[in-house]
């Protein structure tokens, strides 16, 4: 590895729908040809939160509130860099969804689902397995 460690940060974004179902929003990379939850990197100074909230507002223009951290990823990217991403869950307080910046299409999926064919691959597997685990602990009580 060179270069160092690079530090992310991001959300999954949640909503209700009227028939009761949640949903997760996710956003579509073009440069990647992939889908994934909308996260960057943490610049200068700033806290890991204040970058995930930035970063969402971004990529889906939506303004949201932090919920619950889910767990820290960390992976080898393109570059042959340690890259750490910490993920928050989060709720929409104002905005609109719509592609922003590098997000070429803001899209909704079930919560607790696989992926299907419109995503290139699944979401972070780690950031995937802890939001199942979460699902399962809510729906078991």
């Amino acid at each position: 590895m060179s270069n160092g460690t690079r530090k992310a940060a991001g959300g999954v974004i949640v909503r209700q729908t009227a028939a009761g179902k949640t949903q997760v929003l996710l956003v579509h990379r073009p440069h990647r040809q992939d889908w994934t939850f909308p996260k960057g990197k943490v610049e200068p100074d700033e806290t890991d939160e204040a970058c995930a909230l930035r970063e969402v507002e971004e990529e889906t223009g939506l303004r949201c509130a932090l919920g619950d951290e889910l767990l820290t990823i960390s992976y080898v990217d393109h570059k042959d860099r340690l890259k750490v991403a910490r993920y928050w869950v989060m709720r929409a307080i104002g905005g609109k969804a719509a592609p922003h910046n590098a997000a070429h299409a803001a899209r909704r999926r079930p919560r607790c689902r696989s992926s299907s064919r419109r995503t290139a691959g699944p979401p972070p597997r780690t950031v995937r397995e802890n939001w199942r685990r979460r699902c399962s602990a809510t729906t078991a009580s």
